[in-house]
């Protein structure tokens, strides 16, 4: 795997696994989502301490309420990711280099 940030480890998804009803770590809306889907290059830098979290982000969804785009696996808390982990992670990590990612 080319990825290899260490707060990506928690979202390894399983097959078994079923993706959540979407809560938008932003606002809490549960409207259904406009999903994007992309294909990327591995990150240039995986050791860097500026990598940006968005370069291995493959699913993300826009929220209907508040419209900004949403990793899936924080929108979908893969990985029995609660709200509350799911909403540090996207402040923490996503938010402030969001821009309204769209690829």
């Amino acid at each position: 795997m080319y990825y290899n940030y260490k707060f990506m480890d928690e979202f390894d998804f399983s097959e078994d696994e079923v993706a959540k009803e979407f809560i938008c770590p932003e606002c809490n809306s549960k409207e259904e989502p406009e999903e994007l889907f992309a294909s990327k290059g591995p990150p240039s830098d995986l050791s860097s301490k500026k990598s940006d979290p968005w370069d291995s982000v493959l699913q993300q969804m826009e929220c209907i309420s508040c419209h900004m785009i949403i990793p899936a696996h924080l929108g979908q808390r893969w990985n029995d990711l609660s709200l509350e982990q799911a909403q540090k992670q996207w402040k923490d990590f996503y938010k402030k280099n969001n821009k309204k990612q769209k690829f």
